[in-house]
């Protein structure tokens, strides 16, 4: 499918843009699928995950008696998924509809209301919003992240030794295979990558944003005093790569760690991950510690002009634009010689909710959010 064609979704007056879930959803060797890979959840495990006992304390206060025998509740959900919780042909709205006893009713594409649980029984409309929190967990697990929880490293220091290791490493291994300028990192963008979050629209950011300060004040600023840490140093040595071989890489980063704690770092930046998991702004399977690195050198980072390549379908010809695949660099002598470079130190001064893919006024990644430290 053309993502900027999507099928059309037609119901009554309305129209939604269906986006499919992966490259055989609905396609050759759909009919194998499982229900839950269509409709994007399980009943059975929505079931066992309900909790009779009062664990819904938060959906219950806000369950609305609109009249004698009728519930409802509001759900404020980005329109990025209201298509998948329609699904194709309606399929998955009218699945959990019939599973529930309920009826849900979707904004049209060009509002920004909330997504409405209606139904007789408080039981069968906490059930349907499980159903609907699965198919948008699903939905957020196949996008690519939109934020970023960063430490800025980019001090005047670190910026000049990384110019430096970036013109040495051209200058003694511009020729090896891969290796050239596109691939390295803007020095105004250097950075500890804490955690990826998935925010699909501005209450989503809100929410980020209110919790990095929560997770901050609560926990990050108290420890450092704690530990008589006015300033946390961060110093930058050495390097190291992602792949498991050195002669096809795709990302050098340069290792970060904190001093004189050299623990302390690392201890910070999984009490945020924890933190934001538990309210589930970062995926359950990125809770584990956070792998301390500088991208250096990194091959998404490459200048490739894609390929065009032309097709025939039914006797029409067109033109279809494709993206390279990415292509690794050997690092073999850059590892030799700078094992063990020094980039320098910096006082650890922020933590940035930072944008994907964008640039502030300060030549750093902007900012929905920033706490000093």
């Amino acid at each position: 499918m053309d993502v900027l064609s999507p099928d059309l979704l037609w119901i009554d007056d309305r129209c939604y843009r269906i986006h499919a879930l992966g490259s055989d959803y609905f396609g050759p060797g759909s009919k194998s699928l499982k229900s839950e890979e269509v409709t994007g959840y399980d009943l059975n495990t929505c079931a066992e995950n309900f909790d009779d006992d009062g664990d819904d304390t938060e959906v219950l206060s806000l369950i609305q008696t609109i009249s004698e025998g009728r519930l409802e509740l509001n759900l404020p959900i980005p329109q990025a998924f209201w298509s998948q919780i329609i699904g194709v042909k309606g399929v998955t709205k009218k699945r959990i509809e019939s599973d529930t006893n309920t009826r849900i009713q979707i904004p049209r594409p060009l509002d920004h209301g909330d997504v409405i649980i209606r139904g007789s029984s408080i039981k069968d409309i906490i059930l349907a919003k499980k159903c609907i929190d699965a198919v948008v967990s699903s939905s957020r697990q196949k996008l690519t992240f939109t934020h970023f929880i960063s430490v800025p490293t980019n001090s005047d220091e670190i910026k000049r030794n990384f110019m430096n290791f970036k013109e040495e490493v051209l200058r003694y291994f511009g020729n090896d295979r891969g290796v050239d300028e596109s691939i390295f990192q803007n020095p105004n963008k250097l950075h500890l990558t804490i955690g990826t979050l998935v925010l699909a629209d501005q209450r989503e950011r809100k929410i980020a944003e209110v919790k990095l300060n929560e997770i901050c004040d609560q926990k990050i600023k108290p420890l450092l005093v704690n530990r008589d840490c006015k300033q946390l140093k961060l110093e930058m040595k050495g390097i190291e790569y992602m792949n498991d071989d050195p002669a096809e890489v795709d990302v050098l980063y340069g290792k970060i760690e904190s001093k004189p704690d050299a623990n302390l770092l690392q201890y910070l930046t999984n009490i945020i991950v924890e933190y934001f998991t538990q309210h589930k702004l970062i995926k359950a399977s990125e809770r584990q510690d956070v792998k301390l690195h500088v991208t250096l050198m990194n091959t998404l980072f490459r200048e490739e002009e894609p390929e065009e390549i032309n097709q025939e379908i039914a006797g029409l010809k067109r033109t279809k634009t494709i993206r390279k695949q990415r292509s690794t660099f050997n690092a073999v002598n850059i590892l030799q010689k700078f094992q063990n470079y020094y980039f320098g130190q910096q006082d650890l001064k922020t933590i940035e909710l930072s944008v994907r893919f964008s640039t502030g006024k300060n030549g750093y990644y902007k900012s929905s959010a920033v706490v000093h430290v």
